[in-house]
């Protein structure tokens, strides 16, 4: 829980323990008097001020709370390490309440020696331990609401960035020049009476299409369904610059049932399709390599294009592709990647990332 954002907290714990001591207070006025009893009031304030100090704890057990929070299953080893730490606490507490009620008595009421308060310790001790645990109970389930909150709207961001993706992969595909340049070539194959190619080619953007539009939800799917619908994507492409792009592909064969993220790669190939090999007017060079490090999936493309300049590379940068990439692996994978970008030697540009290998999908679903 964040204190200074939330200002109401520190004044509802106070009204909550104030309201507890003015409870037990009450309780006390009601056993008295129907016992014909003396009530002093300033010896019974004296006695509940001790209720006052969880003011200045239960700020501080939330604290311990949100640093220490629950990490899967509760099990035995979970109740048993608070059940020790709410007796030391307890003890703590029992410590500091009869300081309190004898410095209080002595300034208040009369001199009275501190040996005499020690008997608030052992009919207080047991409550102060299951006051602790109604406190760290309480906490523990303001974290986990606060916690569920932030997975949802991780989750929603999560599944808002793979539409993105979905629907700019898309975009960049139906886009006017991309349409015209398939359609004048499938055009051109006719008029030279290659048929057959032009069909292919036809079929291969209407099967590039379907597969784009049927992309479920999951955020994931296997490495060799990934790489199918690249090599649809990367055929129509090898017709539009026809001898002028080559396509090098270097995939470990371990790695085509491992999960991947869906659509990483495509945004990753346009831009190096865009920025490198449009660019150069001779032949061009596509490397593709997806490789195993330990427990870690490497993935390079490079093209040999002329590069980029500085400011060239700074848009490269904040382009929908690299960006959207780059804010997908963050909420995936949090800090558990690497993503690299920048010019080669002697020519072209080359993005690498590393990210975990994933061999079950069941907790990304």
């Amino acid at each position: 829980m964040d204190f200074n954002k939330k200002s109401f907290f520190i004044p509802a714990v106070s009204l909550f323990w104030l309201l507890i001591a003015t409870l037990n207070i009450s309780q006390t006025y009601l056993s008295s008097f129907a016992r014909g009893w003396e009530f002093i009031w300033a010896e019974q304030l004296i006695y509940a001020s001790g209720w006052l100090l969880w003011i200045i704890y239960t700020p501080l057990i939330f604290l311990l709370v949100k640093r220490n929070p629950i990490v899967g299953q509760v099990n035995a080893r979970f109740v048993i390490r608070n059940i020790l730490i709410a007796m030391g606490f307890a003890m703590i507490h029992c410590v500091l309440d009869i300081l309190l009620q004898y410095t209080l008595w002595n300034s208040i009421v009369s001199a009275k020696p501190i040996e005499e308060f020690y008997g608030s310790f052992y009919y207080k001790y047991h409550v102060n331990v299951f006051v602790f645990l109604f406190v760290a109970g309480a906490s523990y389930t303001v974290d986990y609401l606060r916690r569920s909150r932030q997975l949802e709207v991780e989750k929603a961001s999560l599944e808002a960035l793979l539409n993105e993706a979905k629907l700019t992969s898309l975009k960049r595909q139906i886009q006017p020049h991309f349409l015209f340049n398939t359609h004048h070539n499938i055009m051109a194959l006719m008029m030279k009476g290659e048929n057959d190619k032009a069909i292919s080619m036809l079929t291969k953007l209407s099967d590039l299409l379907r597969k784009t539009l049927d992309l479920g939800d999951q955020q994931f799917v296997l490495l060799k369904e990934e790489l199918g619908i690249l090599e649809t994507y990367l055929d129509i492409h090898k017709t539009r610059f026809s001898d002028r792009l080559k396509v090098n592909m270097n995939i470990d064969q371990s790695l085509l049932d491992k999960f991947f993220p869906l659509m990483l790669l495509q945004p990753l190939i346009e831009n190096a399709l865009q920025h490198g090999i449009a660019k150069s007017s001779t032949a061009g060079e596509l490397s593709i390599t997806i490789s195993q490090i330990e427990n870690h999936v490497l993935i390079e493309i490079q093209d040999d294009g002329p590069g980029c300049k500085e400011i060239e590379s700074l848009e490269i940068e904040q382009g929908i592709g690299l960006k959207t990439t780059k804010s997908r692996l963050k909420h995936l994978f949090e800090d558990d990647f690497k993503m690299e970008t920048g010019n080669v030697e002697p020519m072209g540009f080359k993005v690498t990332i590393e990210i975990p290998t994933i061999d079950d999908n069941t907790e990304n679903d």
